[in-house]
């Protein structure tokens, strides 16, 4: 599974996984509760002490993103942006 930040036009940054296979590129990679989570090294200072959670509810099931260096975030919880 790749993790990366993709541009938003409601905040800076939008979260977004796939279902990919992990490339040869030197990315970061992570082991969280049996899934492997591949980053872009660029992105890595954006998402420290990032939380992902899975969640259900009554819309259905969703990832929710905790992000403590966030000091913006969208309504919808999935972009955000990091302000110096």
């Amino acid at each position: 599974m790749s993790f990366s930040l993709t541009p938003s036009s409601c905040a800076h940054w939008s979260y977004a996984l796939s279902f990919d296979d992990a490339s040869d590129d030197p990315d970061e990679v992570y082991d969280f509760d049996n899934f492997r989570f591949v980053v872009a090294r660029e992105h890595t200072e954006y998402i420290q002490n990032l939380k992902i959670d899975f969640a259900v509810d009554l819309t259905g099931g969703a990832f929710r993103f905790d992000n403590p260096l966030a000091t913006k975030s969208c309504r919808c919880g999935y972009a955000f942006a990091i302000n110096p």
